[in-house]
């Protein structure tokens, strides 16, 4: 294992570089993924427990693994933008207390998903005012990364979510519940919903109560989780069960340029 980085807000959580990095670079990459903690921790706790990032470009895909509380990363230590989007991921997967249950990891993989891009143009717009204070390139970069990386994520799958979530396409819904991981699908319920996190933010402190719900049936489990977070604190989630489940859908989906 390479060497161990702490970040320099979060005692609890420390950085490993898996493999031969350019350490010109590390400077940029910590400020990065502590700038990024600092706005997830706004939204979601993740300084309560300890958690290790490791580096494994390697790797095929990011995974969050529960019991070792640890997240490895796929991309290189320049690639910011990747580094944002995956990292978002895991540790959307890392805020909620206990996972969701098999037939609904699906819908917490979507709201990870959500994570991705609503952390991605958070930080475009961070850096996009840094930018303008300081002139910097390397902030520059990530505004035309963000750029690039949204427009390459913008691969989805449309479907009736409603019919998803009621039960009524029971092919897919058999599919999702045996392999939660189907991107498009994730990606699509994904930007239905950015748009709810992104008017009530403080929505994101619903998902530690993913793994509080039991209920099996798509609708049932949304009216469960609903119910759990009104009697633990105060939130409703019945705007995002809207959007899935009723709502009219219209492009476009998101801005795929760094907001202004």
């Amino acid at each position: 294992m390479g060497e161990i980085f702490t970040l320099k807000d979060f005692e609890n959580i420390h950085i490993v570089i898996n493999y031969s990095a350019d350490n010109d670079k590390m400077p940029g990459v910590l400020e990065l993924i502590n700038e990024l903690c600092l706005m997830v921790n706004e939204a979601f706790p993740i300084n309560k427990k300890e958690i290790l990032i490791i580096f494994e470009p390697q790797r095929k895909d990011p995974i969050y693994l529960r019991e070792s509380k640890t997240i490895m990363i796929t991309p290189h230590i320049e690639q910011w933008n990747a580094i944002v989007y995956e990292l978002s991921h895991e540790l959307c997967h890392f805020g909620v207390i206990n996972e969701a249950p098999q037939a609904n990891k699906w819908f917490e993989e979507s709201i990870c998903e959500v994570a991705s891009y609503y952390f991605l143009l958070k930080m475009a717009k961070l850096y996009h005012l840094k930018y303008l204070a300081t002139k910097e390139e390397k902030y520059k970069r990530y505004m035309e990364f963000v750029a690039t990386y949204s427009r390459q994520s913008e691969n989805f799958k449309i479907f009736s979510t409603g019919d998803l979530v009621i039960g009524k396409d029971k092919a897919l819904l058999d599919v999702l519940q045996k392999n939660e991981k189907l991107r498009e699908y994730n990606r699509y319920i994904a930007i239905k919903i950015l748009p709810v996190f992104q008017t009530n933010p403080q929505l994101w402190e619903c998902i530690q109560y993913l793994g509080s719900v039991d209920a099996e049936h798509p609708y049932a489990f949304l009216l469960q989780w609903n119910t759990i977070c009104q009697k633990n604190i105060g939130i409703d989630v019945y705007e995002i069960i809207q959007t899935i489940s009723f709502f009219p859908f219209s492009f476009p989906l998101f801005c795929s340029r760094p907001p202004c």
